[in-house]
C-alpha cells in the first residue's frame, strides 16, 4: 500500500476496500468454519488471536463497536472511496450505520495505528 497511497493521492483516484471488516471479523463474528472463511489464514489459529487481542485493545481504547471503529478508520483516509461491508440481516445494517453518528477523532486514529 505505501507505493499505491502516493499515487492514488497524486492522481485523485481512490482505494476501494475488499471486504473492510474483514469477512466478519471486525463485525463480531466468530466462526470462520464456512464459506471463504476457512481459507483465509488470518483467521485462524495464532494469528485469529493476535487480531482478537489488538479488537479488544481497540474497543477498550475507543468506547464503540469494533464495527463502528473499522468503518470510521476507513473514512478517515482521504485515499479511501466509498465503503462497501455486506451484510446479511437488518441488524448488522443498523449496527454498520451507527459508524456514520460520530467521526473518529485524530487523537484516536494515532494512537490506533501505534
Amino acid at each position: 500500500m505505501d507505493d499505491i497511497i502516493p499515487f492514488l493521492e497524486r492522481n485523485g483516484q481512490f482505494y476501494l476496500p475488499y471486504s473492510p471488516l474483514m469477512q466478519g471479523l471486525l463485525a463480531g463474528s466468530d466462526d470462520f468454519t464456512t464459506g471463504v472463511r476457512k481459507n483465509n489464514p488470518q483467521l485462524h489459529g495464532d494469528l485469529l488471536k493476535k487480531h482478537q487481542s489488538r479488537i479488544k485493545k481497540i474497543n477498550a481504547l475507543s468506547g464503540y463497536p469494533i464495527n463502528e471503529v473499522a468503518i470510521n478508520w476507513l473514512r478517515f483516509q482521504k485515499f479511501i472511496g466509498p465503503v462497501i461491508a455486506g451484510v446479511s440481516s437488518v441488524e448488522q445494517l443498523d449496527a454498520n450505520l451507527k459508524s456514520l453518528q460520530w467521526e473518529m477523532s485524530p487523537e484516536l486514529y494515532n494512537e490506533i495505528n501505534e
